[in-house]
């Protein structure tokens, strides 16, 4: 369950870069620019996968990130990719399928075709993969919603829901780590974004109105 945390924050990190990388094309923005590189850094101390966009010869593969972002996604031989976090989780699942539901053995299932539809994809579509990603992250929060329904309130609930939240602090310390070394500086929203779900700063982002509508926070 904790590898399932580290795959939805490695999605969403990579899909915030590819929105950046996208900007970076068309406008070739100066801060956008920044806010790519540390990034791209910032996805390497996430995933642990180094040199990657750090160390030795970073130069070269920040300035042509794409084929160490596609080796990130579909290299599962390599420790810490999208890939290599997919088959550990598969491997316990697979581990423990006579404990869960049919529904929840059936999503994992299409995990694992997703799997290989990463493995089998194009080097070179990045849309492909984009897309294989949106319904891997879309099957795990049905496989967290499954885990959820059919445990019973007790202690393993909680100390599970503590883990998750445990993990997710690690990860996000992770990438704030390696944000706020950096003498630049980046387009904070879109660190924000990268690291955590959309929705949440939405609404975290959203005004406070007090009885006559006015702002509480300002």
């Amino acid at each position: 369950m904790f590898v399932q945390v580290r795959v939805e924050s490695i999605i969403r990190l990579i899909r915030n870069i590819h929105l950046r990388r996208n900007e970076v094309l068309q406008l070739d923005d100066p801060v956008t620019r920044t806010t790519l590189t540390i990034l791209l850094r910032g996805l390497t101390h996430l995933t642990r996968t180094y040199p990657g966009f750090t160390g030795a010869g970073s130069a070269e593969r920040l300035s042509k990130p794409l084929p160490e972002i596609l080796d990130l996604v579909t290299n599962k031989r390599r420790t810490g990719t999208l890939a290599a976090n997919l088959d550990a989780f598969l491997t316990a699942a697979y581990a423990v399928r006579d404990l869960v539901s049919s529904d929840a053995r059936r999503v994992i299932n299409e995990i694992g075709d997703e799997l290989a539809g990463l493995e089998g994809g194009s080097a070179h579509d990045l849309q492909l993969l984009q897309d294989v990603m949106d319904r891997i992250i879309t099957a795990l929060m049905a496989i967290t919603g499954a885990a959820g329904e059919s445990m019973s309130r007790e202690l393993g609930w909680l100390f599970l829901g503590l883990g998750r939240r445990i993990e997710r602090s690690l990860l996000l310390i992770s990438l704030v780590r390696a944000v706020l070394v950096e003498h630049e500086t980046p387009d904070i929203e879109a660190v924000r974004h990268a690291g955590r779900c959309p929705v949440v700063t939405r609404r975290d982002d959203a005004p406070i109105p007090d009885d006559d509508g006015a702002d509480l926070r300002t």
